[in-house]
């Protein structure tokens, strides 16, 4: 690897580690995912673990792709938390999709379909005319919500959230999920890059394809992967080389920006 190839690694871990500290301290954060065309079938949904984590699930519909799949495994009596939102986009002004949430009723298997699941969630934002308007500082993008719930699941097993499209119209919404933020070493990595992504959703455009957005970013997947290794190691050293330095306290995020005033003190 050569110095320009380090110096890029070097800068992007700055600044993943930059918005770490802002991400953390000033705003609401979600970890943000992009369903894809294959997600609209339920054979080959969008899978996400600990619906309690904050989360962000991007999703694309259109008239030969009606619908897009999430699928969760959760137990009796735990709160799914679901925010519905937009981006504020004047073509998507009118725009009102259809959100089911099923559960399975026994273990499924291979090549199933909506009649092995029962509904026990149906969200119709059809009638909705007032719309709140949300600025997500972070990554400087508008949305309107359309929908706020919280739902307590009654059995313990697997769970599907389908969106769909209310009319042939092609169209884009968000799924907010989960209210606890807690970050891995892999999402601080990735951030500048989701960043990137969250930002082409919001445009003024429907083109109804996948968001797959070139990384035309001066760094491919090999030096991300080294951007991930030394992010890792060094979270880890900074959180837990002096563990005493924030007394009573276990929480990582507190051990970095401690860790991180001394440095600077």
């Amino acid at each position: 690897m050569n110095i320009t190839s380090l110096t890029r690694i070097a800068i992007v871990l700055l600044i993943s580690l930059s918005i770490f500290f802002v991400f953390t301290t000033t705003v609401s954060a979600h970890i943000p995912y992009f369903s894809s065309a294959e997600n609209s079938s339920i054979n080959r949904p969008f899978e996400i673990k600990d619906i309690q984590i904050s989360k962000v699930i991007y999703q694309k519909l259109k008239e030969e792709q009606v619908s897009s799949w999430i699928k969760f495994e959760a137990r009796e009596g735990e709160i799914l938390n679901l925010e519905i939102g937009l981006p504020k986009i004047t073509q998507l002004f009118s725009y009102r999709p259809k959100i089911i949430l099923y559960r399975a009723p026994y273990v499924l298997t291979n090549d199933i379909s909506k009649d092995n699941l029962e509904p026990i969630l149906y969200i119709s934002t059809s009638d909705i005319t007032s719309v709140k308007e949300f600025h997500e500082p972070f990554t400087k993008t508008n949305s309107w919500i359309l929908y706020e719930t919280s739902t307590v699941l009654p059995n313990s097993g697997t769970y599907f959230i389908e969106s769909l499209n209310a009319n042939s119209t092609s169209g884009k919404l968000w799924i907010a999920i989960g209210k606890e933020e807690k970050f891995g070493a892999k999402e601080i990595a990735d951030l500048p890059f989701s960043i990137k992504k969250v930002r082409e959703f919001h445009k003024e455009d429907l083109i109804p394809g996948n968001i797959e957005i070139e990384e035309d970013t001066q760094i491919n997947e090999f030096e991300k992967s080294y951007v991930l290794s030394i992010a890792l190691v060094i979270i880890v050293f900074l959180g837990f080389r002096h563990p005493a330095i924030v007394l009573g306290s276990d929480n990582l995020v507190s051990r970095v920006k401690s860790r991180f005033m001394i440095w600077r003190i």
